[in-house]
């Protein structure tokens, strides 16, 4: 039974829709801008610092395309608006956002699969997403 084992701990490993969903529950905001080349040097501009670790799967191409970028994230960004954790209900599709209600069963989930050392990490990635994102008519 090694293998049933084996597989309980993979599937409890976060998955960077994990990361990603954490990080935008904790920036606390309602909506943010839907501007992918800022979300793109966002999360680069982490990934070089505090959330080295667990942003290491987010790969950003340098001098190909017209701005870092990162199949993965944008591919996590869909998944997540695909499975109803993040929304663009804006008909330019200028913003995404997350409800009250998905935040609380994020953060829920959060706490679950990552350790406390790796969440405070991400909570702070998130509030400096607030700092980054927030406008006066986002909170």
């Amino acid at each position: 039974m090694k293998g049933s084992s084996d597989l309980n701990v993979l599937l409890k490993l976060p998955t960077p829709q994990d990361i990603v969903a954490t990080i935008l529950a904790y920036s606390d905001l309602d909506t943010f801008p839907s501007d992918r080349k800022e979300l793109h040097r966002f999360m680069k501009n982490e990934r070089e610092g505090e959330g080295k670790q667990l942003l290491s799967a987010f790969v950003f191409s340098q001098g190909v395309d017209l701005f870092p970028f990162s199949r993965l994230l944008e591919s996590v960004l869909m998944q997540l608006q695909l499975g109803g954790w993040l929304s663009a209900k804006n008909p330019e599709y200028e913003r995404l956002g997350i409800t009250g209600k998905k935040r609380s069963e994020i953060k829920d989930k959060a706490v679950e699969r990552f350790s406390r050392e790796e969440l405070s990490i991400l909570q702070k990635i998130g509030r400096r997403f607030r700092e980054s994102f927030s406008t006066p008519n986002t909170n």
